[in-house]
């Protein structure tokens, strides 16, 4: 028998970054709260399913947890300094 791709796990995981991303561009609380939901119910999904879409094992190594850790926010600092520098220029240079 084939290993079916579990795709509610896959709808949760990309319901809680959409909705989380649009609460920190938008400002919103209740669609990070939202996001959270989506969140908790991805971590009880992955816990239940017999074949879920990320295992969740794969999260007790803290040293590949601690790396995924930096390595999101190294990236996030990344590709925001191009997006903020002219934020921050614009309030010391009137244009």
């Amino acid at each position: 028998m084939k290993n079916k791709t579990d795709l509610i796990v896959a709808f949760l995981l990309a319901g809680t970054l959409a909705f989380l991303l649009l609460a920190i561009t938008q400002g919103s609380l209740s669609l990070a709260f939202i996001g959270i939901v989506f969140f908790i119910l991805f971590l009880w999904r992955i816990r239940v399913a017999q074949n879920p879409f990320i295992q969740g094992k794969i999260f007790e190594n803290r040293t590949f947890s601690g790396g995924l850790l930096v390595s999101a926010l190294s990236s996030g600092i990344g590709f925001g300094i191009p997006y903020l520098t002219p934020l921050l220029l614009q309030g010391v240079v009137d244009f």
